[in-house]
């Protein structure tokens, strides 16, 4: 990434390796041909984002060729915060995470997955669990609302509708523990703006992915954060059960894409009217929901449910996504 450029309204910066912009002007001509290339972007707001965003965007790359992460130690435990915690966890709607700390989210989302009880045969430790909660706090920039306290409020909510529908239930030790997994690491790393905007604001980690840009580059810092020395989540699996914890992982993350909301809705909504014929007699029973098609949909509830909460919690939510 040293000496890369990015160019838009009619300047360019210039971000060198410490993440220092400069601005120099484009010529005429080049401004032009740029603005062809670029039909519907607004330029005034992608250069005032790119003198303001490039650092978050930079550390994107760096750190997704950094193979050791660097944690801090693990927090303190203040009993008050954890035990108010504690008592809402279970609860869909009760939980505010934003009245709470950091660290008190870092003990509140360890108790979730103490909570899974995970047999002693898969080898994830308390350390395991407790360094891989920390990277992920290391890895969320201090957004207004993709952040740290955001993803524990998914994964809480995730914790609760998976134990409310019965769905923890039907899904293997593994099959829990990926989906804890997969609401931990869904935004990792999100920069505060959205697939599209960084597509037309032509940074280089758009021109990575094919396309769900935001998304891949979550689930791939996902499965180098698990494969971290210092957390290292799959030393006790075979080759094949790692490659199959990988794809769920991967493809449940990758559902949260709002490009693809309207076919999972299709989905969903032939699936209920089966049932209707079914429950009334005029068809025969649909097949039983795939469970990794409901962690799916369950990670995509919990992702937008911000307005499903009660009404204060809702609307500090919606003040955090207007500011970011």
């Amino acid at each position: 990434m040293n000496g890369s450029a990015h160019a838009g309204g009619g300047q360019i910066q210039q971000v060198d390796g410490a993440g220092t912009v400069t601005v120099e002007a484009i010529p005429a001509k080049e401004e032009e041909q740029g603005s062809q290339r670029s039909t519907g972007v607004n330029h005034k707001a992608l250069a005032k984002w790119k003198m303001l965003q490039p650092p978050k965007v930079i550390q994107m790359h760096r750190r997704k060729h950094t193979r050791k992460i660097v944690l801090p130690t693990w927090p303190k435990i203040n009993a008050e915060e954890l035990e108010r915690g504690k008592a809402l966890m279970f609860s869909t709607q009760d939980l505010d995470p934003t009245s709470f700390s950091s660290d008190a989210l870092c003990h509140l989302a360890y108790e979730m997955f103490i909570a899974l009880e995970l047999p002693p045969e898969l080898f994830i430790t308390v350390t395991t669990i407790r360094n891989f909660i920390l990277a992920v706090r290391e890895l969320m920039f201090d957004n207004p609302y993709h952040n740290f306290t955001h993803v524990v409020d998914v994964t809480q909510t995730v914790f609760a509708l998976g134990h409310q529908t019965g769905l923890m239930a039907k899904l293997t030790p593994w099959g829990r523990f990926g989906l804890l997994t997969s609401a931990m690491c869904h935004d990792l790393e999100h920069p505060g703006v959205t697939t599209p905007f960084l597509d037309k604001a032509d940074v280089d980690v758009a021109a990575e992915y094919k396309d769900t840009i935001m998304e891949q580059h979550h689930a791939l810092r996902a499965i180098e954060v698990l494969t971290d020395p210092g957390i290292a989540v799959f030393d006790g699996l075979s080759t094949a059960d790692f490659y199959a914890f990988r794809a769920s992982v991967s493809s449940t993350i990758l559902a949260t894409d709002f490009a693809r909301h309207a076919s999972y809705t299709k989905w969903l909504k032939d699936h209920a009217e089966l049932l209707k014929a079914h429950r009334e007699g005029t068809g025969e029973a649909p097949p039983p929901l795939d469970p990794k098609f409901e962690c799916q949909v369950l990670l995509k509830c919990a992702d937008i449910s911000n307005p499903a909460k009660r009404l204060p919690v809702a609307g500090r939510w919606a003040l955090r996504v207007t500011d970011e």
